[in-house]
Formats: C-alpha cells, structure tokens, sequence
C-alpha cells in the first residue's frame, strides 16, 4: 500500500480555531495526525498526516470546510505570508513503493476536488507545477499575494485572477477561503531562529543574505518576521533540501550574522516533524563523528522491540481488528489510569478535555467523600450533623459516578459527531450531543461544589486541606467542562438555537456563583484594571500601509469606509448596555475589534477587545468606561485619518 506524507498549513488566528481543526482528523482511523501546531504571531497551524491516498485526501477535504467555516481572511491578522484558509497543501512520498510522480497525482485529484467541492481554486508547485514559473512556492506566493492583498482589502475576493489563472478551478478567489497552492516535493524542515531583540529590519536583512535566492545557503528559503506577543524578531527558515544545508549550519549561519550586529540568538523552533537523516546529520557534524557511523537512539531500538511484542501478541490468535475493537468498547472509567494517560497523550483527540474536565470533577466529588466518610466515622459528631453527612456521601458517591459514566459520554458523542463529518446524516443533531454532554457535566459540577462548600463547616478540621482542593478541582471542572461546550457553539447552524445554548451556560455560570447576591453586586464592580488605551496609537499608518501590501490609495478608501461606519459599529455596543444583553455585547465588540485591527486603528481595537473579553463578568464598571471611550477614539481616528 502506497502511504503519503502531508502537511496542509492552515491560516487561523485562534487557539479554539485550532482544536476545533485538529479534532476533525480524528474521524478517519486510516490517517495518522502525526503532529499539529499552531503559532499565534504567524497566525497559521501547520498539521503532519500519514496515510494512504484515499483516506488522506478525504481527511483533507474535510478540514477544508472546517477551515472554511472557521475563518474570514479579511480578518486574519497573522503575520505568515499567505493567499488562503487552507494556504499550502504539500504531499510527501514516504512508503518505498509511494513515488513522486504519485505525490503530484495525489496534489492534483486533492485541487481538483476541493476546487469542485468548495469552489477554492489551486496553484500548483514543485513537482505538480505545470508551468516552470510556478515550480517555486515563493514565486506563486509573490504573484498571487498582491492580488489577494487587493481584493480582500476591497472586499472584492471574487476579483479575477485572469492575470495569473490557477491551475485548478475559477480563475477568482473564494470570497472568504482565498486559494491554494499544492504540491509535492521532498521532505522539509521548517525552522526559526529568534533573536533576542525587537529589530525587525535585522531579522529581514539576516533572511535576505542567507535564503539560496540571494546567493546564500542552498536549499533554504527564509523570511523576517516579528513575534508581537513574544516581543521578538525572528529568521523564519525553510529548509527544502537539508542533504544541502542542514539545521545546524543554517542556525549557524544565523548566529554569526546577528552577532556581527551585536545581537545573540535567543531560542529556536522547529515546527512540524524533521526527517532522522536530517537531526543525526547535524549531531554528527556537531560531534565532530566519523561519517561511516550510525547513530541510533535507544528509543528506536524500544520502538522495534515494542512492534515485535504486538506482532507476537496479534499472533496467538487475535487478528489487530479483534485487539482495535476491544480497545474501542473499552470503557475510558475502567482502564488502569497509566492506560489512560497513555491514551490521553497520544495523537488521537479521543479521550480529550471533555473526558479529563469529568475526571478531575469525580476526583473532587471523591474528595469530598472521603472527608465525609472521616468525619462521620468520628465519635464526638452530633447525631444531627452525622445524618447530613450521610446524605452528602450518597449525593456525592452519586456525583462521582454520574462524571465517571460522563468520560465514556464524551468520547462517544466526539466519536459519533467525527462520523458525521465524514459525509454521514445528522450533522448537527451529532453536535448537540457534544454540547449536551459537557452541560451535563457542569450541572453536576455545581452540586459537587455545593456539597463540598458544606463541608467547609461539617467536615473534620484535619482534612480541611482535601476540602479547599476538592472545590478548586470542582471549579476547574467546571470551567473546562464549559470551554468544551462553547467550543461547538460556532458550528451551530441555526442562531436562534446558538443563541440559546449560550444562554444556558451562562446561566449554569450564575449558578455555580456561592453567593448569587454577591455574584449581582459585581455586575457594578470593577472586576478588572482598564488599561492605558492612550499608550496605543490612534492611527498606525505604517502598520496599515503593510497589510494593504503598501498601497496608499486603497488604504485610505478602506479606512475612509470604516470610519463612516463606525457610528454603527459603536451603535450597536451601546445598545447591547442599554439592554443588558450581553451576547450581543460581546458579538458587536468582537465586529469592532476585527474591523479596527485590520486597519491598525489601535486604540479603539484594544477598547473593544477589553470590553469583548470582560463582558463575561458583567456590566462591570469598566466594561461601561470602556464603552464610553469608543466615541472620543473614533473621533480621534477620524482626525489622525485626515492628516493622511
């Protein structure tokens, strides 16, 4: 069987995104994430699948309309170059019998369906190009970015790309998803050098002088970016071939030019997965060892012995579909917990934070158990206090079995929901249920608290400590249980519904709250330090002038636009206050928020995304103030627009 290496690179912004993405590969059994990761400042995740064509290209179909779903690039913010949602689709050969002319085929039937399917035109490079011109990546990237600079900042992505046709689809760009470049090529080793310093234009001219384009190292392509939430500039390598240059002597061709600036090199990444040849090349250079000798790594002669085992194991008699099918009907609440770990950390997202939010609650509600269990054992406790103590131990025995069962629950609702993506009925009956199973988890999480808060008085002095913990276990779970259920809220198709279901948990929140006159009363408190927005700029011309691809004149109608629509925008967030909705509230700031950072328009970005973020507590008092600097910033903007 032929197997395929691929490693689509998504453009997203958010951590949620990238779960919500990670998860759908978790549908197809054939296909191995081999590793996902996802950088904030870049704004992309890049994801490693192994498997057979077939499988691998309905996973990837699948993550297209995730992506799809999920993201808007005339919002993306990340700082990667990029001309789509779903930007780079490369295919790898990696079974001795998988050859490239196959990968090209592969990168070519993937466009095509995805083309047919999503209306998402393809670029095709490397050794699927068609055309010499679009052999390099980074020439396809450098032609097409311009035009989707263009007609994303016009709010015209079905503009025509009749001046460079794609290969595969409309010569014009999904109107939210962009295009896509596929291919195939050999294997790849994405590394980045950090420096220790905020100088952007070093970082640049650093990847200038080493990327093979320039005349530097061979087989590296190379860019400089800056890490806002780092606070570092950084060399963003490619190393296309590291039989010619490998990872070490890329790192230090890179320290010795920073250090010629004064600048030493604080950290390196390396994003994706790296070829053997590719780390033991550069740890025999390093080691100054002979060429003719093997390096082997203990944990690859484990690796052997372990596949022996299951060979020998599978061969007394159960067949690997007979072992597969018990190790699926095996109940998460049953297995030995190094068992359990061992499935938690591995690339399947099932079990995930659903199945661990139920456990820590059990855990809880057995601490509180315990407790009770002493104190009630105890011979000076009053008949009174040990009857409630025995109640408390039915209800919270009860608690403990209700999250346990909930674990099994979750993978099974994720499981069943996984199907559905696949092509199968149901689709959001599915994910109902993986919003219904965490819920159930929260309520039961509120009276696990409560029960465990009574023992604050009741329970024995000396197990005091057990009890503290169990409420702080008990509200950890709970606030996880809820991040799993909003975490499908933005696959719900209907609004109405949507709507509803977040009304639920924001009700569930209220009751978690010990004291609900006290939880009333901090609707007008402060419940968090407004920034100084004055240390924003109003206007970061230069920063604006970048994302527009330095076109002044489209800058200035874009901006000019938003500015006449911002009455609406600020509109909106004062009438969310006046009614106290605070859905709204947070949609409304979350739109301003988008519009303004897309145009570097600081100040009223950073007030809108303080008030998106701590409308969850309430109408605070500095959610209000926040509210109310969003006129004079606009008036601000408009005036520092002007000057332009």
């Amino acid at each position: 069987m032929q197997i395929f290496e691929c490693v689509p690179n998504y453009s997203i912004d958010s951590a949620e995104d990238f779960e919500a993405l990670r998860r759908v590969f978790g549908a197809f059994p054939e296909v191995d994430l081999l590793g996902a990761e996802f950088d904030v400042d870049h704004g992309r995740a890049v994801i490693t699948l192994l498997g057979p064509p077939e499988e691998l290209t309905e996973a990837v179909l699948a993550s297209v309309e995730m992506v799809i779903a999920l993201t808007d690039l005339h919002e993306h913010k990340g700082v990667h170059p990029f001309i789509g949602a779903l930007d780079v689709l490369p295919f790898i050969p990696f079974s001795k019998d998988a050859t490239m002319q196959a990968a090209a085929e592969l990168a070519v039937s993937a466009a095509e369906k995805i083309a047919a399917r999503f209306g998402v035109p393809s670029y095709l490079y490397e050794e699927a190009a068609r055309e010499g011109d679009r052999k390099n990546l980074a020439s396809v990237r450098k032609k097409v970015s311009p035009l989707r600079t263009e007609a994303f900042a016009r709010r015209n992505a079905n503009k025509s790309l009749s001046a460079f046709k794609p290969d595969v689809g409309e010569a014009k760009f999904h109107p939210t998803a962009g295009a896509i470049c596929a291919g195939a090529r050999f294997f790849l080793v994405a590394f980045n050098v950090n420096l220790d310093s905020k100088d952007l234009a070093l970082a640049k001219s650093i990847a200038s002088k080493i990327r093979e384009s320039a005349g530097g190292l061979p087989g590296v392509k190379s860019l400089g970016l800056m890490l806002e939430s780092k606070g570092l500039a950084q060399v963003s390598m490619n190393i296309v071939d590291y039989r010619k240059t490998g990872i070490d002597e890329a790192l230090s061709a890179v320290e010795q030019l920073a250090s010629d600036a004064g600048v030493r090199v604080h950290s390196t990444e390396i994003i994706g997965l790296v070829p053997k040849n590719a780390l033991t090349g550069a740890l025999k250079r390093m080691l100054l060892l002979p060429e003719e000798q093997t390096v082997r790594a203990i944990e690859d002669v484990k690796l052997l012995h372990d596949l022996r085992r299951i060979d020998a194991i599978i061969g007394t008699g159960a067949n690997s579909s007979e072992v597969a099918a018990r190790n699926e009907n095996q109940l998460l609440r049953e297995l030995p917990l190094e068992t359990f770990t061992d499935r938690l950390s591995s690339a399947d997202p099932s079990p995930g934070g659903g199945a661990v939010a139920a456990l820590i609650g059990a855990l809880s509600a057995a601490l509180g158990t315990m407790v009770a269990r002493i104190t009630a054992g105890k011979k000076n406790v009053a008949e009174d206090v040990r009857a409630e103590l025995t109640e408390s131990i039915t209800r919270l025995s009860n608690i403990e079995n209700e999250l346990t069962g909930l674990m099994d629950d979750d993978a099974k609702a994720y499981r069943e929901f996984s199907v559905s993506l696949r092509g199968g009925g149901e689709r959001q009956l599915k994910l109902l249920r993986c919003f219904e199973v965490p819920e159930s988890m929260a309520k039961e999480l509120i009276k696990a608290k409560t029960e465990l808060t009574k023992l604050r008085k009741s329970g024995t002095k000396y197990a005091q400590s057990d009890v503290e913990i169990g409420i702080l276990l008990a509200s950890a779970a709970f606030g996880s249980a809820l991040i799993t259920a909003r975490s499908n809220l933005p696959f719900v198709v209907d609004e109405t519904l949507r709507g509803d279901l977040e009304t639920r948990l924001r009700n569930l929140e209220a009751q978690m709250d010990d004291n609900k006159s006290q939880n009333a009363e901090q609707t007008t408190k402060s419940a968090s330090e407004l920034p100084d927005f004055g240390s924003f700029p109003v206007f970061d011309f230069d920063q604006a002038m970048r994302r527009v691809g330095n076109s002044k004149e489209i800058l200035l109608e874009i901006s000019e636009q938003f500015l006449a629509d911002a009455s609406d925008y600020l509109k909106n967030v004062n009438d969310a206050i006046e009614s106290g909705d605070l859905l709204g509230l947070e949609k409304s700031a979350h739109a301003l928020k988008g519009a303004a950072a897309s145009l570097s328009f600081e100040r009223i970005r950073r007030a809108a995304e303080f008030i998106e973020k701590h409308a969850k507590s309430g109408l605070t008092d500095d959610v209000r103030l926040a509210a109310s600097k969003l006129g004079p910033f606009i008036a601000e903007a408009t005036e520092a627009h002007g000057k332009h």
